[in-house]
């Protein structure tokens, strides 16, 4: 949040969906309490609250989903997106899918088939075929931009929780589609395939959302390959910092960070 505040040129208005019994409100301009919940329901509540919250009190032209772990360090990113959604009439939702490049553990994959088809990929990726894509029938729903139509609202009202054994992904994709088409998804191509490459960062977006705090985890463990999130805003020192940047970056303890998720 302190990015966007601090940081953004044209000011937005933030809601902020939290299941987080002990949270208080911070810089947000309005905080939506919702009831902790597994992760794939968990997801899909914040979602969903967020959404019509943000309808309700604002009554907005386009609504931008992100995460709380997702950082977006440019706005010029979503103001592309916004602009390519006025311009396509049958456009409902601006987002990457949740894909990933099968080639890379085909590429060391020790079945003979899989060697075979790593092979083959080298010379279909030059002439544009994608079949060593997976997962494209996927919505990304860490950053998204969507707009605000009642249609939108109602089939997100409407939508049954998520199977907490599915992915959230893949339910969101198959929803828009079934009701607006494929004409309504614009796809964010600066991120495709997400998995690997653009999962943790994606520079071209300026988009950042490894969940773990640093890539120094101690003296007894290899660096992680990706930066953590303090690497990243130490590469954005020309950014206006508050009070949760500062901390990160003057923190030499960084085990509050995110307490609880993956430490990749």
């Amino acid at each position: 949040m302190e990015i966007i505040k601090l940081n953004y040129t044209n000011q937005w208005p933030i809601v902020h969906a939290c299941s987080d019994k002990n949270y208080t409100q911070y810089i947000e301009d309005i905080l939506v309490p919702c009831e902790p919940k597994a992760l794939q329901k968990g997801a899909f509540e914040l979602l969903k609250q967020s959404i019509l919250v943000a309808h309700e009190k604002y009554n907005p032209e386009f609504i931008i989903h992100l995460e709380a772990d997702t950082w977006l360090m440019n706005q010029n990113i979503i103001e592309k997106y916004i602009k390519i959604l006025q311009e396509r009439k049958d456009s409902v939702i601006a987002a990457s899918s949740w894909s990933f490049d099968k080639t890379y553990k085909w590429k060391i994959s020790n079945k003979p088939h899989k060697r075979l088809a790593y092979l083959l990929s080298k010379i279909t990726k030059t002439i544009g075929l994608d079949w060593h894509i997976g997962w494209k029938k996927t919505m990304a729903t860490q950053f998204f931009i969507l707009k605000n139509t009642k249609e939108f609202r109602a089939m997100i009202n409407e939508m049954p929780e998520p199977d907490p054994n599915g992915y959230l992904e893949k339910y969101l994709f198959k929803k828009v589609i079934q009701k607006f088409g494929k004409k309504s998804i614009v796809k964010m191509i600066e991120r495709e395939p997400v998995h690997p490459s653009n999962r943790e960062i994606c520079e071209k977006m300026e988009l950042y959302s490894q969940h773990f705090p640093t890539n120094k985890l101690s003296k007894n463990s290899n660096n992680l390959d990706v930066e953590g999130k303090k690497e990243t805003l130490e590469r954005y020192l020309h950014l206006k910092k508050g009070l949760y940047m500062n901390k990160l970056l003057e923190s030499k303890n960084l085990d509050y960070y995110n307490e609880g998720a993956k430490r990749y």
